[in-house]
């Protein structure tokens, strides 16, 4: 999960958290728990999330599916 992409998109069409949990039907907790990880987004919810902003299938990927990988250096 891509929490600043999410954010920034957001922001670009101009809703405050607010406003977006308002036109998404969700609680401030229930957001909280899932940005942070507590829980995941169920699948209704995503396409809820990406028919608000308006996301292309590659952002919805970006944005929900994206694993950031961190290579280890060896000494």
């Amino acid at each position: 999960m891509d929490n600043n992409k999410l954010y920034s998109v957001i922001k670009l069409r101009g809703y405050t958290m607010k406003d977006f949990l308002m036109e998404i039907h969700m609680s401030k907790s229930s957001w909280s728990k899932k940005i942070r990880g507590l829980t995941e987004f169920k699948l209704q919810e995503i396409k809820i999330i990406a028919n608000v902003l308006s996301l292309s299938d590659e952002q919805i990927i970006e944005i929900f599916f994206a694993q950031k990988s961190f290579l280890k250096e060896t000494i």
